[in-house]
């Protein structure tokens, strides 16, 4: 996947350009930036991971066994939340409700063969024997609520990567960038200024 994201950059004849992979993107970024570090300016790693958790590894198993078995997309989505939000975030029922159906409402969901190759990918990923040979300037955004990517992962790669930022959200998941889209963009923005 990181050479096809070269392969796109290429293409669209970007010269450098700023790359932000989340969560599994964040993986994707990992590899382009040792595999391809020319065509990386800077590198934004949004909840990333070394490794996948058995705990996680679990967790995405049986949503994939779920949705194969046709569970209805709303509960499908009632199953993931946990997984992603706070538990201030979920503590508020409005903003279940606003997931869910924004979640239904997108008019490009991932399919079940996509989910499936997601999790895949996320099962054979390791990045901790090489990452320490990025050498582009790099920002790493962690949510200290975050059981998928947990806030320990992104404190080893920021450790192992020279020079490397990390910031901490405080009560943010796995998806700041939707929980407090404000000071997610602040963080990157300040990075890439």
């Amino acid at each position: 996947m990181a050479d096809d994201i070269a392969a796109l950059i290429g293409e669209l004849g970007l010269p450098r350009p700023h790359v932000l992979g989340h969560s599994l993107g964040a993986a994707i970024a990992q590899s382009l930036a040792t595999r391809h570090p020319g065509l990386v300016d800077k590198l934004i790693l949004s909840n990333p991971l070394l490794s996948l958790s058995p705990r996680t590894a679990a967790a995405l198993r049986g949503l994939l066994h779920l949705r194969e078995q046709g569970v209805p997309p709303a509960l499908f989505i009632e199953g993931l939340l946990p997984w992603v939000f706070s538990p201030g975030f979920l503590a508020v029922s409005q903003n279940i409700q606003g997931a869910v159906t924004m979640t239904l409402a997108n008019p490009h969901p991932q399919s079940l063969i996509g989910q499936s190759r997601h999790l895949e990918a996320l099962q054979k990923f390791d990045s901790r024997p090489w990452f320490r040979a990025i050498t582009r300037p790099a920002l790493l955004i962690a949510g200290d609520e975050d059981i998928c990517a947990p806030q320990s992962e992104a404190e080893e790669l920021a450790a192992g990567i020279a020079g490397a930022r990390l910031v901490v959200l405080r009560g943010m998941a796995h998806l700041p960038m939707l929980e407090a889209p404000e000071e997610f963009c602040r963080v990157v923005n300040e990075f890439c200024g």
